[in-house]
């Protein structure tokens, strides 16, 4: 193993944790003059971090919606070697509307969570 790829390595294990200290930082002396400062600063962190975990699903929910539709929509046309063209057809039309549901199940599932989160750091 050569120092470049170890030095990588160690890079993207500890960036996390200290973009995670930096984080507590800002917010420790954003709330300096609460005595839970330290708990107060873990738990936005946590909304902070749900919301942008949600508000990333919805996104990519959104986007593999959209194309899932198109897929649904505009199918593929089947390579002229497949013998059953029918039945390829008809697995992409099954992909594409599973496809579909998944995705729409991330907005389903994302939005609402991202809501009643937004709504608890807009309370604080």
């Amino acid at each position: 193993m050569s120092v470049i790829s170890l030095f990588v390595s160690l890079l993207f294990l500890l960036l996390p944790f200290a973009i995670i200290g930096v984080i507590f930082k800002f917010l420790s002396k954003k709330n300096k003059d609460r005595k839970d400062s330290f708990a107060h600063s873990i738990r936005l962190f946590y909304l902070y971090a749900v919301i942008g975990t949600t508000l990333f699903l919805s996104i990519g929910g959104v986007i593999f919606t959209w194309t899932n539709a198109v897929n649904l929509i505009l199918p593929d046309k089947p390579p002229t070697h497949v013998v059953k063209q029918e039945l390829y057809a008809q697995n992409q039309r099954n992909k594409a509307v599973r496809g579909l549901f998944t995705s729409m199940s991330s907005i389903g599932i994302g939005v609402p969570v991202f809501l009643c989160h937004k709504r608890k750091v807009k309370e604080k």
